[in-house]
């Protein structure tokens, strides 16, 4: 297994539409929309509809939080008025928005990159010993100057009731900076070469 450090960026929602500029059409005061007018259009971007029919759109309009109309720029048009705020996208992409219920989805993505010292039925690690075996297995396939990390141990699980120290870890090496994040997501144990890369010396 291949355990280098990845940066892993998983986009879940993208707003582009603080700070872009608004095309006349916008009344004055900020008088109210008339019943059934958008309130706002957003156009001239990349608008993506997450619908495998008719996956792009050159405007969208809204009222009050509820999509009015996606499609082209003309069709959007018609659910607009004098008074409905044009908003320009400048190029950037707009999305739906996506709610992530605690999800921690990019954990996900960075257990691929590391080793698996869970306790069971997740993983095979039934004590801090076999935790030190499971990174042991897993360093020589080690690029040049990347991290050896592991994933979702537990110390109430383990025997010995407790965390994995930094002299546990130093028993795998010195040299290579180790990095293992608890189950919670909460906590991380390290070695002494992460800790030395991290600045900390106490």
């Amino acid at each position: 297994m291949n355990t280098r450090p990845v940066k892993v960026l998983l986009v879940i929602a993208l707003s582009v539409v603080l700070g872009c500029a608004i095309e006349s059409g916008t009344s004055e005061g900020g008088a109210p929309v008339s019943r059934g007018q958008a309130t706002s259009v957003y156009f001239n971007g990349d608008i993506v509809t997450v619908n495998a029919a008719k996956p792009g759109a050159e405007a969208v309009a809204i009222r009050d939080g509820v999509i009015l109309a996606v499609g082209d720029r003309e069709e959007v048009a018609a659910k607009a008025g004098k008074e409905t705020n044009w908003i320009d996208l400048r190029g950037n992409t707009l999305v739906p928005g996506l709610i992530d219920a605690h999800g921690h989805i990019t954990f996900t993505a960075l257990n691929q990159a590391s080793v698996n010292v869970s306790s069971p039925p997740v993983g095979p690690a039934e004590t801090i010993a076999d935790i030190i075996s499971l990174l042991q297995a897993n360093k020589t396939n080690l690029a040049d100057e990347a991290w050896l990390t592991g994933w979702g141990y537990d110390d109430s699980l383990l025997a010995e009731k407790r965390h994995p120290t930094r002299e546990d870890l130093d028993k795998i090496s010195t040299d290579i900076a180790i990095a293992l994040r608890h189950v919670s997501g909460h906590f991380i144990t390290c070695n002494s070469r992460c800790l030395e890369l991290a600045g900390i010396t106490a």
